[in-house]
């Protein structure tokens, strides 16, 4: 019962962070040009490299150090440990940053204010990553209901702030950047009390070495996603004309935002229950045919999702966005919503190298589709721009799967039913080319989304009951 109600709240106040984030996107997109989200997406994409960089993993892998202690002046101990290590070294790393950040900035950003706006960037991740470390405390505490309120405080005045700075003091991207910072810090002050409540100035060279060693893969492993998923905006700015980057850039990044849905309402809330899951029915007598199962209905379940974005993302994209040059955004989600089923689909394929412990594979698919993804992105981009950038993406995460599922087969034999997955999302693609191209009434894209609803079915990878009984048999598992 833990497990499910913590995960819930987890999910709940993680999820709400992104989907606050974007309902912003009509504010942005009235009171910000194309350029000028272009530019902030370029400093969300510098935030979220360096807080990988700053963080070396350590919000992940001092779990896994603390569940080894049993003693409560060890686990403060552990914490204080990383705590105090990262205020040293993520400080001297900001100190050097912001020491140069005249130099730095005129290449990264490239924009009027630029050194200010990287001024704010470095802070934010510095204060960021601290925030992660406290949130981290209180989930190795089991306090999820703190966890939630301090993330729901964060999100309050984040799009308070927002609002302020955009709308009222109209300070552009800058004022977005600005409220962001200030969210954060308002969020660390609160949750400040309960982490000093769990330190103490006891540092364990031993501890730290252990979740560094730990927790630097994981951080190379996440730069590989990140490279994957945010470097295109860069790749944008820099091998497209500079009368058009930052426009390209806005189109792009808001039809990520709006694709990425899928993730907030499919990927996350999976991946909170997927690890323990996995591990439930691991022992299970019939666990192969249960974790194919599971397969089938996460990809019926992307699938749906997939079209229902897709078909209508020109009519979505049009009403978010009072400015017209937002526009052509709507190009790149039906490319992009499979780019993030995908992301998804990896995560269930990997179940055979994570029941074996052989986790390096992880690794070595994000690192390899990475650099495919910077390969495609230099091929792509010159000739056709944002759509060469969503597909590059998209190519990355197939490899990631094609990786995924020789390495875990090997290691652990499951039986999927790839032919039928693969001429299930084969038909879900042809079926959004031809209706985006030749559909353009939106009542007449309703009736034949309806209508695929009760094609789907005969791909034969799942039914609708079938979904409704294995939810609730996940949800008795989990619980029990």
């Amino acid at each position: 019962m833990k497990l499910g109600k913590h995960s819930v709240v987890y999910g709940v106040g993680n999820i709400a962070t992104k989907l606050v984030a974007f309902l912003l996107l009509p504010i942005y997109t009235k009171y910000l040009t194309p350029d000028d989200y272009g530019v902030l997406q370029i400093c969300n994409t510098l935030s979220a490299l360096l807080l990988v960089v700053y963080q070396m993993g350590m919000t992940s892998s001092l779990f896994k150090v603390y569940y080894n202690v049993s003693e409560e002046d060890d686990k403060k101990t552990i914490f204080s440990s990383v705590f105090f290590f990262y205020l040293l070294a993520a400080g001297g790393l900001s100190a050097i940053l912001i020491s140069v950040r005249t130099q730095i900035s005129s290449v990264l950003i490239t924009v009027d204010n630029s050194s200010y706006l990287f001024l704010i960037v470095v802070i934010s991740v510095y204060i960021e990553g601290a925030l992660n470390l406290g949130l981290a405390i209180l989930r190795a505490k089991e306090k999820s209901m703190y966890y939630s309120l301090v993330n729901v405080l964060r999100v309050l005045f984040y799009a308070g702030f927002n609002i302020l700075f955009v709308v009222v003091y109209r300070r552009n991207y800058i004022g977005v950047r600005e409220g962001t910072l200030l969210s954060i810090f308002v969020a660390l002050l609160f949750l400040l009390p309960i982490v000093v409540r769990n330190i103490h100035f006891k540092i364990s060279r031993e501890y730290l070495k252990e979740v560094l060693h730990l927790g630097i893969p994981l951080a190379i492993g996440g730069l590989g996603l990140w490279v994957i998923t945010l470097t295109d905006r860069y790749m944008l700015r820099y091998l497209l004309p500079d009368s058009e980057a930052l426009y390209q850039v806005g189109l792009y990044s808001l039809g990520n935002k709006f694709a990425m849905l899928i993730k907030y309402l499919l990927v996350f809330p999976f991946s909170l229950s997927w690890g323990a899951l996995m591990f439930a029915y691991q022992n299970h007598p019939e666990a192969q045919k249960i974790y194919s199962r599971v397969m089938n209905i996460f990809c019926f379940a992307g699938g749906v999702l997939i079209l229902l974005f897709s078909l209508f993302s020109r009519e979505t994209i049009h009403f978010i966005a009072s400015n017209s040059g937002y526009y052509p955004a709507w190009k790149v989600v039906p490319v992009l919503a499979f780019s993030g089923v995908f992301s998804g689909t990896a995560s269930v394929l990997n179940v055979g190298v994570t029941l074996k412990k052989h986790t390096k594979y992880i690794s070595i698919s994000n690192i390899t589709a990475a650099a495919t993804n910077i390969v495609l992105n230099v091929l792509l981009i010159p000739q056709f721009g944002m759509m060469g950038a969503a597909y590059a993406s998209l190519i990355s995460f197939i490899l990631i799967n094609i990786m995924m599922y020789r390495f875990s087969q090997k290691d652990y034999f499951i039986p999927y039913q790839t032919v039928r997955i693969v001429s299930f999302f084969v038909f879900i693609a042809v079926m959004i080319f031809v209706v985006n191209m030749m559909v353009h009434i939106i009542w007449i894209k309703v009736v034949i989304f309806i209508l695929l609803l009760f094609i789907l079915p005969q791909f034969s990878l799942v039914s609708y009951s079938e979904i409704n009984r294995f939810l609730r048999s996940v949800k008795s598992r989990l619980v029990s």
